[in-house]
Parts: C-alpha cells; sequence; structure tokens
C-alpha cells in the first residue's frame, strides 16, 4: 500500500565544499603590504565604505553558512534514505529527525519519517508524522494512502474519525484559503470603491459587489473554521499500552485502552496529564508521556 515509498527529490541545491571554502576565502592572499596599507588610508578617509563593506562581508558569510548548513541537511536525508533501503529503519528514523532538528520541515521528510517509523513497528508515531506531512500537503495522495492504511492498522480503534467537513476543510491549507479570501476581499473592496468614484457606473458594478461580498464573508467564515479546527490539538499515543484514566493520577481505575496509534481529542490539560476523548464520547485523563500533541507546537 505505498508504505516503502523514499521521496529522494531534494529542494536544496548542492554546494561544492571547494567554492564555498573559495567563497569564505575572500580577499588576495598575496597583497602587498602597500596596496593593503593604500587600501586602509582609503576606508578611513570614507568611513562610510567601511560600514558597507563589512555589511557585504557579513551578509557574504551568512549566505555561506546557511549554504553549508542545507549541505549538511542534505547528506543526512540522503544517508537517512539508504540507511531505510538498507532496512536499517530506527537508524533511518534518528537521521530523518536531525533533518527535522535542524530545520528542514518538509512533506518529503516526514512523509519518509513516517515511513522509517512504521516499517519500524511504531505506529503512532508514524501516524504523527504523515498528519504533519498531511498538513504541509494535504492532497498529495501517497501521503493519504499511508495515513489510512496505518489507520487500517489499529485493532478496534478507538480513535476520532475525522468528519467529511474537516476531511474538506483539511483539503486545502489554511494559508491557500487565506490568499483567496484576500483576492476576493480585495475584488469586492475594488470595485466598491469604484462605484463610490464613478456614480454612473454603480449600477453595472453592484451586481459584481454583492456577488464579491458575499463569496467574501463566505470565504471569511470558512477560514476561521479551517483554522480553528487546525489549531484543535490531538493525542496521538505512542505507547503500545496506553490508558486513559478515570483521574488524572496513574493510580486511578482505567477507563479505556489507548493503544499505539489512537488519536484522541484534546479537551483539558493538568500538570502532566491530559483529558481526552475518544470517538465514542468516552472521557477521560492519559499520561503525556504515552502521547505526542499534534500539531506541533510550531504549526499552531
Amino acid at each position: 500500500p505505498g508504505c516503502g515509498r523514499i521521496v529522494t527529490q531534494n529542494p536544496v541545491a548542492a554546494l561544492d565544499d571547494s567554492l564555498a571554502h573559495r567563497l569564505l576565502s575572500f580577499g588576495p592572499s598575496g597583497a602587498r603590504r602597500c596596496d593593503v596599507m593604500r587600501f586602509d588610508r582609503q576606508f578611513q578617509s570614507h568611513p562610510d565604505w567601511g560600514k558597507f563593506f563589512s555589511a557585504v562581508v557579513y551578509a557574504v558569510i551568512l549566505l555561506c553558512a546557511a549554504l553549508r548548513s542545507g549541505v549538511a541537511a542534505e547528506s543526512t536525508f540522503e544517508q537517512a534514505n539508504r540507511l531505510y533501503e538498507q532496512g536499517k529503519y530506527s537508524e533511518a528514523a534518528a537521521l530523518y529527525e536531525n533533518v527535522v532538528k535542524g530545520g528542514r520541515q518538509s512533506a518529503p521528510v516526514f512523509f519518509n519519517l513516517g515511513n522509517a517509523y512504521f516499517k519500524d513497528g511504531k505506529i503512532g508515531r508514524a501516524i504523527y508524522n504523515y498528519k504533519i506531512a498531511e498538513r504541509l500537503q494535504p492532497r498529495d495522495p501517497d501521503i493519504q494512502a499511508n495515513l489510512r492504511f496505518s489507520r487500517e492498522r489499529l485493532p478496534e480503534t478507538v480513535s476520532r474519525a475525522p468528519t467529511a467537513w474537516n476531511r474538506s476543510l483539511n483539503y486545502f491549507t489554511v494559508n491557500e484559503l487565506a490568499v483567496v479570501f484576500s483576492v476576493v476581499f480585495w475584488a469586492w473592496a475594488i470595485l466598491f470603491g469604484l462605484a463610490r468614484l464613478r456614480p454612473g457606473m454603480a449600477g453595472r458594478l453592484r451586481g459584481f459587489i454583492t456577488g464579491s461580498g458575499v463569496v467574501a464573508g463566505a470565504m471569511f467564515v470558512v477560514l476561521l473554521v479551517a483554522d480553528a479546527s487546525a489549531r484543535k490539538l490531538i493525542a496521538v499515543s505512542v505507547s503500545p499500552q496506553g490508558k486513559v484514566h478515570l483521574g488524572p493520577l496513574a493510580e486511578s481505575q482505567v477507563a479505556f485502552p489507548a493503544p499505539d496509534g489512537s488519536e484522541l481529542e484534546v479537551l483539558a490539560e493538568r500538570g502532566e496529564w491530559l483529558q481526552v476523548v475518544d470517538r465514542n464520547g468516552r472521557t477521560g485523563w492519559m499520561a503525556k508521556s504515552d502521547q505526542i500533541l499534534f500539531p506541533p507546537a510550531a504549526m499552531r
């Protein structure tokens, strides 16, 4: 069902180490001393030139450092891909995690990370990373297929299944909806302003103004609902023996099991416990150590 696909396409351009070294080693190494002294006197007589040159040098250094960081992340990504192909799934997952921590947070990275965790038997962490990949690329068929297949592996799941309304909202990212709303709103604003400036055109523009205003209002409501849905917290169980208790205490009676991969909506938080609800409406408390929260803090 597609769980073994590896995405190897890399958006980061490769940079040769020798080129990076040359970029960092700017300036003629064999300059004569008299030339250097003349260069210094020119900067002393024109202090603004010195500031400008320093700013350029600083920008070049930052650019080179960013490029070298991108090369390092790409190297780690390719190493993780090779480990996955060799069947070393736990080692591959660890390297993919390093890529994410290094700042490269893209759908292919999270998709591959989910694949590695799935092959390593960690269904909860696989679902968690597939969900992040889905949030970044909601219409990718491979992500959808692997997420659906992972959920089907759970016996008698207590997970809250997404409704048809939620699935339709998740078909677009919040940013995409925001762009559409902005276009429609500014179209309405331009038409409205034109009608005010040219009263003679008001009659011909009335229908366009009304229509665009209605669409803009509807898009604004959809945007608010989608944003609220995107911020909703889901606890994904990562413990094979995950349990939901009646109270926020380890000694409290178990309300129902939440095996690895269960997705429960979060209602409240108390210390090291989260109050959750399952698909049947049952509520209880789950230890934070047994789950990871989706979406991650950087995406809320």
